[in-house]
């Protein structure tokens, strides 16, 4: 299960910003349920009309915040939670998630950058959720994917592609084995950016 709650910057922008989130996590939901027999289901939308303390543009320092945000006794976390914003983060990140972190209550948490329509914003958000699911950086040097050519969901430049690779299939199964929030249909960060740079360590 999954929430998202979205910026004051998203849900300004949006005139019905839950329909807008809805549309964006079918896309993410058909990548997962398609490729991995996992249904992504959502269970809450909170629509911020006010960031309070996310308040921060780098991606790295927001993503804390956020991780903050939900570790509060007052928000019911599924197993999953994304901060969807229409803020430009610093430099060309548009995304930052904890790597398989899924069903952990303080790191099963991403942030995604959605400015705009499209599918770039929902592939944004699978790829991000791929890193909670446990799925690294393929062709990235030092990643256990490193050898994947960079056609795939997780290759550290955006690149259009909702296919998970075969080496990014085979990092995420172990992770929804032994995941307790998962509903099966049958503590690193990485950052997804234009260009998906090294994740910090």
């Amino acid at each position: 299960d999954m929430a998202v709650v979205t910026d004051e910057f998203f849900t300004t922008s949006h005139t019905n910003p839950e329909q807008a989130v809805i549309a964006r996590m079918n896309v993410v939901d058909g990548i997962f349920s398609e490729q991995l027999n996992v249904q992504i289901s959502l269970v809450d939308v909170l629509p911020l009309q006010h960031n309070g303390g996310l308040t921060a543009t780098n991606a790295q320092t927001l993503l804390s915040q956020f991780s903050e945000f939900t570790s509060a006794p007052s928000f019911q976390h599924p197993g999953v939670a994304h901060l969807f914003t229409s803020r430009n983060l610093d430099g060309d990140t548009v995304g930052i998630a904890f790597l398989r972190s899924i069903c952990d209550a303080r790191w099963g948490v991403g942030v995604d950058q959605i400015i705009g329509t499209g599918t770039a914003g929902a592939l944004i958000v699978a790829h991000e959720l791929g890193h909670n699911f446990g799925a690294p950086h393929d062709d990235e040097f030092g990643s256990p994917c490193a050898g994947t050519p960079g056609t795939y969901l997780m290759n550290p430049y955006m690149n259009g592609s909702d296919q998970f690779s075969p080496c990014s299939l085979s990092q995420i199964q172990p992770v929804i084995a032994g995941a307790s929030c998962l509903t099966v249909i049958h503590r690193e960060q990485a950052d997804l950016q234009p260009r998906f740079p090294n994740s910090p360590r």
